[in-house]
């Protein structure tokens, strides 16, 4: 995630600019609040200024982000960990939800619907 700020008052001639984050993949930019809650996505072109329905995006160090190399990824687990038992590296690099976390979360994509 980087750093952006965005505001929702595109029309007034002040604006009040709050800080965010974004993440820019396959063409698609995803922008949150500093408490890392959703606020808005779009998929568009990545550039300085993004104009969305509601919220005017501002992406300062652009030049920075699309020159920088691209970092090395690092397996989760060692060739080592990968032959030992599947649930002790489950439990170790892997958040388990309970039965009435998930049960409570198919009720809430059903009352979106």
């Amino acid at each position: 995630m980087h750093h952006c700020l965005y505001t929702k008052d595109k029309k007034k001639k002040l604006k009040k600019w709050e800080e965010g984050f974004y993440k820019y993949f396959n063409n698609k930019i995803t922008v949150y609040d500093s408490d890392k809650k959703l606020v808005c996505t779009k998929v568009t072109d990545l550039e300085n200024e993004i104009d969305t329905f509601k919220y005017l995006i501002y992406i300062e160090n652009l030049e920075d982000k699309e020159n920088k190399e691209c970092e090395i990824f690092t397996p989760v687990c060692d060739t080592k960990e990968e032959s030992a038992d599947v649930s002790e590296i489950s439990q170790k690099y892997y958040f388990k939800r309970s039965n009435k976390d998930i049960l409570n979360l198919i009720k809430n994509v059903k009352f979106n619907k």
